[in-house]
């Protein structure tokens, strides 16, 4: 019955380090995530906000003369 106790606890005690361990593995995928996300939005932003000026100087020229 001792032996089967420390059976147990011992694989409880394994099972918690996998959990752990695992949980660490998937913080660690999902940062990678969101950052690769948040550099990509960024991107984007980049993009769109040059493309906005370049918009603007484009009605500026055809304006100007206005």
């Amino acid at each position: 019955m001792e032996r089967e106790i420390e059976r147990i606890q011992i694989d409880d005690h394994r099972r918690e380090q996998t959990f752990h361990r695992d949980a660490a593995q998937r913080r660690e995928m999902l940062d990678e995530y969101f950052e690769n996300l948040h550099r990509r939005i960024c991107e984007e932003a980049r993009h769109l906000k040059e493309e906005i000026h370049a918009t603007r100087r484009e009605l500026n020229e055809l304006f100007k003369d206005d």
